[in-house]
C-alpha cells in the first residue's frame, strides 16, 4: 500500500506535494526495511539448509542464487528511491534500471511524435542498392554517431573486393571524424550535418547527385520495417543474447524473403 500511495502522490502532484512525496516515501522505505530484514533471515536459512543437504542441492542452488540477485536489485532499489526523492539527486542514467528480468534493457529516445520512447536495444543495420542487409549490430551502450566507423571496418573487411558509389546516413551519425574517415572509402558520401548548415554544405545540398542519393536512402525504412514483420519488431527471447540471436535470424530471414522476390519468375 505504501508504494501506491507514493504513486498518487507523485502522480496528482498538489499543494505541499515534495513535503508530502518525502513522507510518504521514508514510510515506504520502513516497510521496505522490514522486508529486506526477513529476506536476510530467509537466505541464511536456505544457506544453511544447503550446506546440511545430502539431496535437493539441484533445487535450492538456483533458489538461493535468485534470491541473491534480487536482494541486489531490493537494495539498489531502495538507493535510487532515497537518493532521486530524499536526497533530491539526479541519477546518473547509466545507474538507472528499466527491467528486473531483463537488466540489459534501455532507454530508447528518438525523438518520434508516435514513440517518444521505447525499451529495449537500438538496432543498427547497412543494407545495399539490392536491398540486401550487409551489416547489422545490436547498439549495447552505444549510439547512432559511434557506428559509421564500426561498419566502415566490417565492411572493408568483408567486401573488400567492392568499391562503394555511394554511402548514405541520416543525421545522428555525422560527425567530423565519420565524414573525414568514410570520404577516404566512399565516391560520394551522404551525411547530413547537424545544427546550422554552412554555406559550402547549402551549395552540396543543391546538387542533384546529393538529392538523387538521399532519396534513395529513404528506401532504408521500408526495409526496417519489413524487417519488423520478420519477426524483428518485438523479440520473444531471454536475455541479451537471445535479443542478439532473435535479431540475427529476423536478418537471415529478410534476406531470404530478398533471394526468393529476385529469383521469382518475371
Amino acid at each position: 500500500m505504501s508504494s501506491l500511495r507514493v504513486s498518487r502522490i507523485y502522480r496528482n502532484k498538489g499543494k505541499n506535494y515534495q513535503k508530502r512525496l518525502k513522507k510518504s516515501v521514508k514510510v515506504h522505505l520502513g516497510f521496505c526495511d522490514k522486508i529486506r530484514k526477513k529476506l536476510g533471515v530467509s537466505l541464511l536459512e536456505i544457506k544453511g539448509l544447503i550446506e546440511e543437504a545430502a539431496m535437493g542441492k539441484e533445487h535450492l542452488t538456483p533458489l538461493y542464487e535468485d534470491l541473491i540477485l534480487f536482494m541486489a536489485y531490493f537494495d539498489k532499489h531502495v538507493d535510487l528511491v532515497t537518493r532521486r526523492i530524499l536526497l533530491e539527486e539526479k541519477i546518473p542514467h547509466e545507474e538507472k534500471i528499466f527491467s528486473l528480468h531483463e537488466p540489459h534493457t534501455e532507454w530508447i529516445s528518438k525523438g518520434k511524435s508516435n514513440k517518444k520512447v521505447e525499451l529495449g536495444h537500438a538496432v543498427c543495420i547497412t543494407t545495399n542498392q539490392e536491398h540486401f542487409c550487409l551489416h547489422w549490430q545490436v547498439m549495447e551502450k552505444q549510439v547512432d554517431v559511434d557506428m559509421p566507423l564500426i561498419i566502415k571496418e566490417f565492411i572493408q573487411e568483408n567486401y573488400a573486393k567492392y568499391r562503394i558509389a555511394s554511402w548514405s546516413f541520416d543525421r545522428n551519425f555525422g560527425s567530423k571524424e565519420n565524414r573525414e574517415e568514410l570520404s577516404k572509402v566512399v565516391d560520394y558520401l551522404v551525411m547530413p550535418k547537424k545544427g546550422k548548415v554552412s554555406k559550402k554544405e547549402r551549395e552540396k545540398l543543391k546538387q542533384k547527385e546529393y538529392s538523387k542519393y538521399k532519396r534513395q536512402h529513404a528506401t532504408v525504412e521500408a526495409n526496417i520495417n519489413q524487417l519488423e514483420c520478420l519477426g524483428a519488431g518485438k523479440c520473444r527471447d531471454k536475455g541479451i543474447e537471445g535479443f542478439k540471436r532473435y535479431v540475427g535470424l529476423s536478418v537471415l530471414a529478410y534476406n531470404l524473403h530478398r533471394v526468393g522476390k529476385k529469383r521469382k519468375p518475371q
